[in-house]
């Protein structure tokens, strides 16, 4: 799937329903799909951009990615989200990123965090605009996960982020009920 943020063009391969009998066999299969994406844009371009969200499944995604043999230092590494809270929070999804994929050579990869030292989404949305600038664009791949009530990246059912055209990036809050 490549994602261009700028314009907001999704291109999809044929969609390939898979089943799995065991999580380990589907976060192998996962962790292989991310990483032949990151292989393929670095013999195509010699750089590779990832955004990946948080959430339970990454702890087991995570590690299967972080020990691929890629050319880290020439991959760039966002969040699709990230909850308000410091990067030392347990909810917070770079400390997740940084716990779990960041490790061994992977560590190399250049991470773009979102959680400024704002105090609300909304005013540190202008530096996360600007830190999002300097991630290659448009994205070779990207790992999503869907909560409980339907949300993907903190776009939350009903969310006025949903009708947003520009920017590279939205200040969004959780709707009452969503998690």
């Amino acid at each position: 799937m490549r994602l261009n943020l700028s314009t907001g063009a999704l291109t999809l391969p044929m969609l390939e329903e898979r089943y799995f009998d065991e999580v380990e066999a589907c976060a192998q299969a996962v962790a292989g799909a991310l990483g032949d994406d990151l292989a393929d844009a670095l013999a195509e371009r010699g750089q590779a951009s990832l955004a990946v969200s948080g959430g339970r499944t990454p702890q087991t995604v995570f590690p299967l990615l972080a020990a691929r043999t890629l050319a880290w230092d020439k991959v760039a590494i966002t969040l699709t989200d990230e909850r308000w809270v410091a990067v030392d929070n347990a909810d917070s999804n770079e400390k997740l990123a940084r716990e779990y994929l960041l490790k061994g050579e992977a560590k190399a990869a250049r991470f773009v965090g979102l959680k400024t030292p704002d105090i609300t989404p909304g005013e540190g949305l202008k530096a996360c605009e600007g830190e999002l600038a300097t991630v290659p664009l448009p994205l070779d791949t990207a790992y999503l996960g869907m909560g409980e009530d339907g949300h993907i990246a903190s776009l939350f059912p009903g969310s006025d982020a949903l009708s947003q055209e520009s920017g590279l990036c939205a200040a969004t809050v959780a709707l009452l009920g969503s998690a």
